[in-house]
């Protein structure tokens, strides 16, 4: 009888456990997706009222990139027990792709399949290495009080 109830118990930890990546993947994107949208509003603001050149803007999204990988691939891998680097970087990878699409979607038309792939790249890379990361920092120790 005990080896078919670890087996039950073993299959329950499993559902949980793709469950709660799943989880973490969409709200680390979901945040991503919020913070990249307050962001563009914020530096179109500020690039129309402060009068700034067009050269401002391709470093801006850049930058605004990479935070927004950086958001979605902790909030992704935070919770994950084992493979945490794999999901910061699908994190990563979904959080660039949509992004593509939906400018592309703005635009009118779809854009060059050399620019997505280097988006892909860049978003996989990015959150892998900042999962490997925060993985390897050491955890602070909460400090009780008797």
């Amino acid at each position: 009888m005990k080896p078919v109830r670890k087996a039950k118990q073993r299959k329950e930890k499993g559902k949980k456990a793709n469950a709660s990546w799943v989880q973490g993947w969409i709200k680390g994107i979901l945040a991503a997706i919020i913070f990249t949208m307050i962001a563009i509003m914020t530096f179109a603001f500020l690039l129309k009222s402060l009068g700034l050149s067009d050269a401002v803007i391709a470093p801006v999204n850049l930058v605004i990139k990479i935070v927004g990988i950086c958001i979605a691939a902790l909030i992704a891998c935070k919770g994950a027990e084992a493979y945490g680097w794999l999901i910061g970087g699908f994190a990563g990878f979904t959080y660039m792709g949509l992004g593509f699409l939906l400018m592309s979607f703005l635009d009118g038309s779809f854009g060059l399949v050399s620019i997505l792939l280097s988006d892909l790249l860049t978003g996989a890379i990015v959150g892998v290495i900042i999962c490997l990361l925060a993985k390897a920092m050491p955890k602070k120790k909460r400090h009780t009080s008797k």
